[in-house]
């Protein structure tokens, strides 16, 4: 068996399973090979509300290449195995292969920025706006609190969702912090937004839809729609338990309520002093930590300051 062939199989076939380790992607050489041989073309599903179809799987597009681009969102089969490619891999995929790779199950490493974006009326959805009826749009860069000119768009659609317990309070506690995600999903070119290349995202390649996310806790990777996830590192902001057993008997639960914290007023986080984003975030401002507990900003890492 040539050496080329073994590689395909080792990462097509051993990279999909989830597990402790991050498998190290292949040379682009390498990797070009395996997501030609993994694409797998899309077949668009309608979007249903109580059994009733609102919106079909080209969406209400009338030109036939954004007709088969929504076609290619619209999937909502869930891959086996996933080819691994770091972020710089799917940043810098060339535009000239859009028929050879687009469609192929990919997973990424990176970490989730800005904000989880509720999308508004796009073609793909039929121009509806409720919230069970839109995508949302997630930034994901290659390092933590990065802005949205520097990151790969992924995307968690209507179609899909349904088939996971994903929430936007389930993610967005993740947002600007040093928590590795793992996003797996179909790769695809959105040639739509090829004009705001480097203002509003680094690419047009996306994982769109996603089909898993993972968080790496504790050394592992753990899927959330998991049980381990739900019951412990998920729970949301408004019912986790006190953290007072973590804080000492003379101070409140709250941390220190005069002590000045930096909100990134884009994510809802706020950061303590010390830490890596404090006063560090693109968008954000200073007050006191009880001024913003009580606009609803969350802690990062649901870390009080003291």
């Amino acid at each position: 068996m040539k050496r080329s062939l073994r590689l395909s199989l080792l990462v097509l076939f051993g990279l999909g399973l989830a597990g402790p380790q991050t498998p190290t992607p292949t040379s682009d050489a390498g990797l070009y090979k395996v997501l030609l041989a993994a694409r797998k073309a899309a077949v668009g599903r309608p979007l249903e509300e109580n059994q009733q179809v609102v919106c079909g799987p080209e969406g209400d597009a009338t030109n036939h290449k954004i007709q088969a681009l929504n076609h290619n969102k619209n999937r909502t089969d869930r891959p086996s195995n996933y080819v691994a490619m770091s972020w710089e891999q799917v940043r810098n995929l060339p535009a000239d292969r859009v028929d050879d790779f687009q469609g192929a199950p990919v997973s990424v490493v990176g970490y989730l920025s800005h904000r989880i974006n509720v999308e508004r009326g796009e073609s793909t959805n039929c121009h509806l706006l409720q919230p069970n009826e839109v995508d949302w749009h997630i930034y994901l860069t290659n390092s933590p609190a990065q802005g949205i000119a520097d990151a790969v768009i992924v995307e968690a659609t209507p179609r899909v969702r349904p088939q996971h317990k994903w929430t936007r309070a389930m993610l967005t506690p993740l947002v600007d912090t040093d928590t590795q995600v793992r996003i797996s999903g179909w790769l695809l070119y959105d040639l739509e937004h090829v004009n705001v290349i480097g203002r509003q995202r680094a690419t047009v390649w996306e994982v769109h839809p996603i089909t898993r996310i993972e968080v790496h806790k504790n050394g592992q990777w753990v899927d959330v729609d998991s049980k381990q996830w739900m019951q412990t590192a998920n729970a949301p902001v408004e019912s986790t338990p006190t953290r007072a057993t973590a804080v000492s008997a003379a101070q409140p639960a709250e941390g220190n309520p005069s002590v000045k914290v930096w909100v990134n007023t884009a994510s809802g986080v706020y950061h303590c002093s010390g830490t890596r984003w404090y006063g560090a975030t693109n968008e954000g401002i200073f007050m006191t930590q009880a001024e913003a507990n009580k606009k609803g900003y969350r802690s990062a890492n649901g870390r009080v300051c003291q």
